[in-house]
């Protein structure tokens, strides 16, 4: 048994046949401008990550600057330091490495204050004036391949 022909109109398929022309490529372009909204999205990620690890970079750094300079004024003392013309640091990253290697000046403000000192209740320990820096501040070079922009600053 054969089944009937379908009628169909030769004016409607050639309409069809046309319609289907124009759209050749359409699903080509909207790829192109999906792969090219996700390239611009995947530059501005890259180039944020990149900004946070140096941004987390130049913070590490400045920690171990801190801790350096930290342990100078404790093992040195204030006075002496105030006194002196710096010191250099050379501390060892967590890499292994020692890029940095900076040359601390002198402390800045470094102000003496005489304090008395007395014995309540306590008529044979005479009273005693003693000179105490009570306040400096100790700041690094400019250093901005190394510590990013500005200078690492500890005050008392």
């Amino acid at each position: 048994m054969m089944k009937p022909a379908p009628c169909v109109d030769a004016h409607a398929s050639a309409a069809l046949r046309a319609i289907k022309r124009k759209q050749q490529g359409d699903a080509l372009l909207e790829a192109l401008v999906g792969m090219l909204l996700i390239a611009v999205l995947g530059l501005g990620l890259a180039y944020a990550a990149g900004r946070a690890m140096n941004a987390q970079r130049f913070a590490a750094t400045h920690g171990i600057v801190l801790s350096e300079m930290r342990l100078a004024m404790e093992r040195t003392g204030i006075k002496t330091l105030c006194a002196g013309s710096g010191f250099t640091i050379n501390p060892t990253l967590p890499d292994g490495t020692n890029p940095i290697n900076l040359t601390i000046p002198a402390p800045t403000n470094c102000t003496p204050e005489t304090i008395a000192v007395s014995v309540k209740n306590d008529t044979s320990f005479p009273t005693s004036n003693v000179s105490i820096i009570t306040r400096m501040q100790l700041s690094t070079p400019t250093a901005e391949s190394v510590l990013g922009p500005g200078v690492v600053t500890l005050s008392q």
